[in-house]
């Protein structure tokens, strides 16, 4: 009952079954839709589900639409969403999706639509926009004329940077080398830059995105150059100019429907983790929900999960974090530390090691507490021992790394019957 909005960002329903999901749909499936009468059966068949029916009825919706929810190509599917699907035609052109809502002077919720406009329009020559130059000014326009404390931005893909550089090309996710989606705003870097240069230059204070698509969790801070240590200080989140709110699916499948194995998820995520110091939580397995409290002094954003291969009556709220009024970064935990780790002996201790990525000398930080004699154990991402060096233990040591190939590797200190991890990348 307390739930004032639902926002959904995309993809509400999906133009064919994903055979991770035949657990719950009823049969026969239908057929992926070839024209207009056939998405509004699609539409239909959704509202099968008594569950989503019910969250219609109980609360108000603002909804984006995706790739899955129309054919950006030909149109078609854009009249059944906006017959099926809670909307306002605020443009008088059903196929003009981006709106604004105001919540009195607390907050004012804008959806920006990156999937229909896309290349339509260039930012400069050989930069395409994602919104197109008409909408692109009208959000700007609204951006800059709000007067609600927090301005709060949806739009259906990840706009924070997710770089993948160093990030090994074997492991069975998506990588071109640069990044892990261009689908993304990291394909549109020029219009995303115009709009952050606009909320920098305009000194406009708790701009919070809100995104979808990628199916995973994520809380991220926004900076113009999050990997320019004179733009932005990862430990304190100095030059960050907002912050980003990325809850996971609640039933398409994500990193283990997709067959990535469960050993490779941990590392998969400290990699991420280490090439971009901007994000200050992942995680890509569960699948739920997020609930943002929106307050005059704070925001706090909530990912809750819950099983999607049976019927369960339990959710588990799995992590918290809160942005304060003018911050424009995520709230730090106290005594924050580049790596935390729990030791063998559950307790919690870290490790820094770095440069990272290294081009073959890791410098070791370890804990001022520990002595005797360390071994510092190297294995890749298999848990295959890849090198083995005994020394006396120091605050500070150097560990060559010339001998492993181009990949990343996870450093294991075991001392004073404690065991440190930390991944790094070798480049």
């Amino acid at each position: 009952d307390e739930v004032d909005l639902m926002i959904h960002l995309g993809d509400y329903i999906y133009d064919f079954v994903d055979m991770d999901e035949w657990i719950r749909v009823p049969e026969p499936f239908p057929t992926v839709p070839a024209n207009e009468e056939e998405w509004r059966a699609l539409h239909r068949y959704h509202l099968l589900d008594p569950d989503l029916r019910a969250a219609r009825q109980m609360h108000p919706w603002m909804v984006m639409w995706d790739n899955h929810d129309f054919k950006r190509a030909t149109g078609e599917g854009i009249e059944a969403f906006y017959e099926y699907v809670p909307r306002r035609d605020v443009h008088g052109d059903i196929g003009k999706a981006h709106r604004s809502l105001r919540f009195g002077d607390l907050a004012e919720v804008t959806l920006v639509d990156i999937e229909k406009f896309r290349f339509q329009d260039t930012i400069v020559p050989g930069e395409p926009s994602a919104l197109g130059h008409e909408q692109r000014e009208w959000f700007l326009d609204r951006l800059g004329a709000s007067t609600a404390k927090w301005r709060i931005c949806g739009s259906q893909k990840m706009f924070s940077g997710w770089y993948s550089e160093g990030v090994p090309t074997w492991l069975p996710v998506p990588n071109d080398g640069e990044v892990f989606d261009r689908g993304s705003w990291d394909g549109f870097v020029a219009e995303r830059d115009t709009i952050l240069r606009f909320i920098q230059e305009n000194s406009i204070d708790n701009f919070m995105m809100l995104s979808g698509d990628v199916h995973m969790s994520f809380a991220m801070d926004i900076s113009r150059d999050p990997r320019n240590s004179d733009v932005y200080n990862p430990a304190t989140g100095e030059g960050s100019l907002g912050v980003e709110f990325i809850p996971s699916s609640i039933s398409r499948g994500n990193f283990d429907e997709a067959g990535v194995p469960a050993f490779i998820v941990p590392a998969f995520e400290s990699a991420s983790n280490l090439i971009n110091v901007h994000h200050q939580h992942v995680e890509f397995v569960q699948h739920g929900y997020g609930i943002l409290d929106i307050r005059p002094d704070s925001t706090v954003a909530e990912w809750w999960y819950s099983s999607i291969l049976q019927i369960s009556e339990s959710e588990n709220l799995a992590k918290t974090k809160t942005v304060g009024n003018r911050q424009n970064r995520w709230r730090r935990p106290s005594g924050f530390v580049t790596t935390d780790i729990a030791d063998a002996t559950g307790r919690k201790g870290h490790i820094t090691v770095f440069p990272n990525p290294n081009a073959g000398m890791l410098n070791v930080v370890i804990p001022t507490d520990v002595s005797g004699t360390c071994v510092l154990r190297v294995s890749d991402t298999m848990g295959r021992e890849m090198m083995r060096h005994r020394c006396a233990c120091d605050t500070r040591m150097t560990l060559s790394t010339e001998t492993l190939s181009q990949g990343m590797y996870v450093l294991e200190v075991q001392a004073d019957g404690k065991v440190y991890r930390s991944p790094f990348i070798r480049e």
